[in-house]
């Protein structure tokens, strides 16, 4: 084997930060959702005097927004970074 080969061979590899970049976004995301998810009804049901269907509307809404945006953010997420 060349000198050039066996540098290649030899080179340590490089630990990405991207995996645990990752694994953090993802548990802070899912940690939001645990918080957001029992107590965003209520809240809504408080802000619009207890009236549950109204609650419900807008409980819905929120929910119909959130998955827009991540559909369209995950037909193209180039869009964002540019």
């Amino acid at each position: 084997m060349s000198e050039e080969a066996a540098a290649i061979v030899d080179a340590p590899q490089r630990r990405s930060g991207a995996a645990i970049f990752i694994f953090g976004t993802v548990l802070l995301d899912m940690l939001a959702l645990g918080i957001v998810i029992p107590i965003l009804p209520k809240l809504i049901e408080g802000f619009v005097d207890n009236d549950t269907a109204s609650a419900a509307r807008i409980f819905g809404l929120f929910g119909t927004a959130w998955a827009v945006d991540a559909a369209l953010l995950l037909a193209d997420p180039r869009r964002i970074v540019r």
